[in-house]
């Protein structure tokens, strides 16, 4: 028999803000001063799936839009020239009709996505990348963001309206820049220390953390090029770094179902979309559907109680007592929102176990259950956007 779990991981994942190809979370903290929640080879093992060579050989790029927020085609195409130039891959556009924007309203970007996201082939033969352009606050910069746990999408706030602003701004080049940061951080890059803090680079590289335009005015007055304009493309070190992801070609254990990135561990699996994640410990697998709905559902604590990321996990109710070294192992798990989960697991299992022992004392008729009472659990650990 196979029983779900549900829990919030009260957490804040902040939008990190990033201004002409600059990311770090919002408010004065940089980005370099937070610790991350995932570890390094988690992310490594994700940016194999579009880097290696033994891997997916095409990249589905799905587009969504909030209405009036839609991309001009030029930044897109700029981000598929450089998907292709540093994986060697094929990418493909999905553009879909655009989200109204009364179903967007009130909707944190995460669930947004989750919502709408269809995914790639069904057979998870491609790899697979989801953007999501949506409607920020009117005095809001532009921002973009690759969710923290679910790394394989790219989140952009929108503060002008349409293509049209955008060109009539100039704001068209950084957008540009700005996914091709991001996408940067899909590839796994940012985290060799050598030349850079962990997360961004410290190079004149599209990698750094802030893009910084310089206007020299003693050569406007010259008359020769007075703007420097920060830098559109990686630096030796990151195109070095990416080729060391590259060259190694052990299976990552992960794959693309639909929208959902799996990832199989030897003793557990993990299903991850935008706001939500799954850990299956045994019992029968959960189809899709299925767990998109049970992410949606959990997506209302996320609207009621200023949660921003949500977790179920399953096993098989008959046996707890033997999946428990799956569990202990999980709780090493790279992503902190598995750890926590894994540790109420253990606590419901032990629970469980001793309420089971306490059943199954013979009665004067021979008669025995094994049911016990289940419960829910929270992450409470706090998270962050890493960027």
């Amino acid at each position: 028999m196979k029983t779900i779990f549900s829990g919030i991981a009260v957490c804040t994942i902040a939008g990190l803000a990033c201004l002409l190809a600059g990311c770090g979370p919002s408010g004065s903290v940089k980005a370099a001063a937070q610790p991350t929640r995932v570890d390094a080879s988690l992310i490594e093992r994700c940016a194999s799936l579009y880097l290696s060579p033994a891997g997916p050989q095409k990249i589905i790029v799905e587009i969504d839009s909030v209405e009036g927020c839609e991309p001009p085609q030029a930044a897109l195409d700029e981000l598929g020239e450089f998907l292709h130039r540093y994986t060697s891959k094929e990418v493909r556009y999905l553009r879909k009709p655009s989200i109204a924007r009364s179903d967007s309203v009130g909707m944190p970007p995460e669930v947004l996505a989750t919502r709408n996201a269809r995914g790639a082939s069904a057979d998870g033969n491609d790899a697979y990348l989801y953007l999501l352009f949506y409607e920020g606050e009117s005095n809001s910069k532009l921002a973009a963001y690759v969710p923290p746990y679910y790394r394989c999408a790219i989140l952009v706030k929108m503060s002008c309206r349409n293509a049209a602003a955008m060109k009539m701004w100039g704001l068209v080049e950084a957008l540009s820049r700005d996914l091709k940061h991001e996408a940067g951080h899909v590839l796994g890059l940012c985290r060799n220390l050598s030349h850079g803090d962990g997360i961004h680079c410290r190079n004149a590289c599209l990698m750094q953390e802030r893009a910084i335009m310089v206007v020299s005015i003693s050569k406007w007055v010259l008359g020769s090029d007075y703007i420097t304009k920060p830098p559109t493309d990686l630096c030796a070190d990151c195109r070095q770094d990416l080729t060391h992801i590259k060259e190694r070609q052990k299976p990552s254990g992960m794959e693309f179902n639909g929208p959902i990135l799996v990832r199989h561990e030897q003793q557990y699996t993990v299903y991850i979309l935008p706001c939500h994640l799954h850990i299956e410990f045994g019992g029968a697998k959960l189809e899709r559907d299925d767990l998109i709905a049970i992410a949606l559902n959990q997506a209302k604590a996320i609207l009621t109680n200023k949660a921003t990321y949500t977790f179920s996990y399953s096993w098989d109710d008959a046996h707890p007592s033997s999946q428990l070294s799956s569990v202990e192992a999980a709780q090493k798990d790279g992503n902190m929102v598995v750890r926590s989960a894994a540790k109420e697991v253990e606590r419901v299992i032990r629970r469980k176990s001793i309420i089971s022992r306490s059943a199954t004392e013979p009665s004067p008729s021979g008669a025995s259950t094994t049911r016990g009472q289940l419960d829910t659990g929270t992450a409470n650990e706090p998270a962050m956007g890493i960027k």
